[in-house]
């Protein structure tokens, strides 16, 4: 009886050390998806939906265009006629806001069709954007989405025109801080 235990278990043993293998290999194929649900770049056409984020530069873009927006049309223009005389038609100007935000095709909207997670792109696309069949799906996408993006008409005139604006807000930054130091200084110094 013992000897049939022994055996047994010997068996048992040898049966587990010469399945593991194969049941170890079968599991492992059933985890990795098959070649045709995996995307690949330069072999279908892509879309961000195939992402679970979209590219950060996406985000980042609409973010800052949002934001500048913002501060000039809404906050600043606030600022600069709360202290205007009645009637008084000065604001302040920044070249490339309009462009950026306004005028026909927008930028802000272009960048967000480029985002969309609805947005397509073909193997052709592929190849211009510069994807390689050794890209990731994400590095295939973050090139796709640069290359729709850069390829605004008019985007080298409306970088030098928001070049300018960004050199006149550093401009009349210093300005107002050199202004509300010498109010300080004039405040404090007058009985």
């Amino acid at each position: 009886m013992k000897r049939c235990q022994h055996l047994m278990l010997i068996f048992t043993s040898l049966f587990f050390v010469v399945s593991w293998p194969a049941a170890s290999q079968a599991a492992e194929k059933a985890s990795v998806p098959s070649g045709k649900d995996v995307k690949k770049p330069l072999v279908q056409p892509l879309a961000a939906s195939a992402l679970a984020a979209p590219p950060s530069l996406c985000s980042v873009l609409i973010d800052e265009i949002n934001g500048i927006v913002k501060l000039v049309h809404k906050d600043m223009q606030k600022t600069v006629h709360l202290y205007m005389k009645p009637g008084g038609k000065d604001y302040i100007t920044f070249p490339g806001m309009w462009e950026l935000y306004y005028i026909s095709p927008q930028y802000r909207n272009h960048v967000q069709g480029c985002c969309s997670q609805q947005k397509s792109f073909s193997v052709q696309d592929q190849k211009a954007a510069g994807c390689t069949n050794s890209d990731t799906v994400k590095q295939c996408m973050d090139k796709l989405v640069r290359h729709c993006i850069g390829g605004v008409k008019k985007n080298a005139q409306l970088k030098t025109d928001l070049k300018h604006s960004q050199e006149k807000a550093a401009i009349l930054s210093v300005q107002t801080k050199e202004l509300s130091e010498r109010l300080n200084k004039l405040i404090a110094t007058m009985p």
